[in-house]
């Protein structure tokens, strides 16, 4: 970090942390690939039709499966709404036996990134159910945006950088401080939020990677000239002497 000449961050807390090693760091939270995920919500191509084959609302989640994911509390958001069907799609890297056991809970497994936003347009909620510690209050959550750009309600559990994007965003996603405010945030007129899908578009919009490489090329555009300034300067010195 001392010997670059700038750093990008995908967090906050990581922000703070680089900027004691290095004046020029720059936070940079990732991105959506917003064309592929907007073309897959305004097409009529229902690739993957869960609605039709579990009872609904359907509340999902993308991603893998990690020490992170709170078990617990998908445990007993299904045992409290059982009408309910949990879908997780992704990679498993430790052990859901204790899941598996619950009928509406339904474990997809890793699929193409290509097919992530039809999964999405079956889902009514989308959920980002970590663990708070020390590593998750550093981590920007790339699927928090892929959910927005379907037009999805989000629940996530009180990380900093949700708290952050909510303040800077509101009323775009909820941040449950406890399991008992993230199952009732579940308590919810889905047609009502279904009014506010275009705003949570527009916000992922905002957050595409088309953006953030915008403001990563005026940051290399600025670095790069500097450099040729201070070189140009020193050339200039050794001449002089």
């Amino acid at each position: 970090i001392n010997n670059v000449d700038s750093v990008f961050c995908t967090s906050h807390k990581l922000l703070d942390k680089c900027k004691l090693f290095n004046s020029n760091t720059y936070l940079i939270p990732s991105g959506v690939n917003f064309t592929k995920f907007n073309k897959a919500y305004k097409s009529d191509d229902d690739k993957i039709k869960l609605n039709s084959r579990l009872s609904t609302p359907v509340i999902g989640y993308i991603g893998a499966i990690t020490k992170v994911f709170n078990q617990q509390l998908l445990e007993d958001l299904a045992k409290r709404y059982s009408n309910y069907s949990f879908v997780l799609v992704g990679k498993t890297h430790v052990s859901v036996n204790r899941l598996k056991k619950i009928k509406n809970i339904i474990f997809i497994g890793n699929v193409s990134h290509d097919l992530i936003p039809f999964y999405l347009k079956s889902f009514d909620f989308g959920i980002i159910p970590y663990y708070v510690n020390d590593f998750t209050e550093n981590v920007y959550s790339f699927k928090l945006n892929e959910y927005l750009a379907m037009g999805l309600p989000v629940i996530t559990t009180d990380l900093n950088e949700f708290k952050i994007f909510d303040k800077k965003y509101p009323n775009t996603i909820y941040v449950a401080k406890n399991y008992e405010e993230f199952k009732d945030y579940l308590k919810i007129d889905f047609n009502f939020h279904k009014k506010f899908s275009n705003k949570r578009i527009e916000v992922a919009k905002q957050n595409s990677w088309k953006k953030r490489f915008e403001k990563i090329q005026k940051i290399t555009d600025v670095m790069f000239e500097n450099n040729i300034n201070a070189y140009e300067k020193k050339q200039n010195k050794i001449q002089i002497k």
